[in-house]
């Protein structure tokens, strides 16, 4: 089940809800329920900046969501950490969408940890976002990295000064 809801002027949540039904990995076997993924999208007039792309599981409902939203404005993915929850459909989004930009929170390139089925781009390389820093470089001077309180991974958070709301 997936669903886009807009949580601000211009944030979406794209999220796919999968059924618990025993077998995940890292959930007790007798929770049942939903889990969900979430993706978050931030416009403005020319572009819009993808948090994380989600598991590969959801590749189709990320596209299927993700397309009507850019209405051919540039994309600009944000990867907060080097997981498959968060770069699981960046290989995809790569494929699709020409005017890409990559952005990681972390210190590996999250380009060069996946296999999309075109070439990448001439010059296409991931670049990186470092803790307070904001993604003025990429039009969201808004939009800053800013450390989690619990580090147990590489991972960034990423705050929205314009709305005071956390993405994550």
């Amino acid at each position: 089940m997936s669903s886009v809801t807009q949580i601000a002027d211009d944030i979406f949540v794209l999220t796919d809800l999968d059924p618990l039904d025993g077998n995940s990995a890292w959930l007790p076997p007798r929770l049942r329920g939903y889990e969900p993924h979430n993706k978050f999208l931030v416009r403005s007039d020319d572009a819009a900046v993808l948090i994380d792309t989600g598991v590969a599981a959801h590749g189709a409902s990320l596209l299927e969501s993700l397309t009507p939203l850019l209405g051919g404005r540039r994309l600009v993915v944000l990867s907060t950490r080097n997981e498959l929850d968060c770069i699981g459909n960046l290989a995809l989004i790569v494929d699709h969408i020409e005017n890409l930009q990559v952005v990681t929170c972390n210190a590996l390139p999250s380009i060069g940890l996946v296999h999309p089925t075109r070439p990448i781009p001439p010059g296409m390389r991931a670049t990186r976002l470092v803790q307070g820093k904001t993604l003025a470089d990429f039009g969201f001077s808004r939009l800053r990295a800013v450390p989690p309180l619990i580090r147990v991974l590489g991972t960034s958070w990423i705050y929205d000064d314009a709305t005071s709301t956390l993405l994550f």
